[in-house]
């Protein structure tokens, strides 16, 4: 005879933990930039010198 194997009780809710995750994540990198905000600003950046397209 074949045994069924048990079923994990979260099967059903795993897009919800991936939703919920990716939401927690966003809010959490949204809010590093925000509290570095200042630090970012003061990195000089450098002038682009031509588009990637023409390469």
């Amino acid at each position: 005879m074949i045994q069924k194997k048990s079923m994990p009780r979260f099967k059903g809710r795993t897009g919800l933990v991936a939703l919920l995750g990716g939401i927690l994540f966003s809010l959490a990198f949204t809010a590093l930039i925000w509290w570095t905000g200042g630090r970012l600003d003061s990195i000089e950046l450098l002038p682009d010198t031509r588009s990637s397209a023409s390469l």
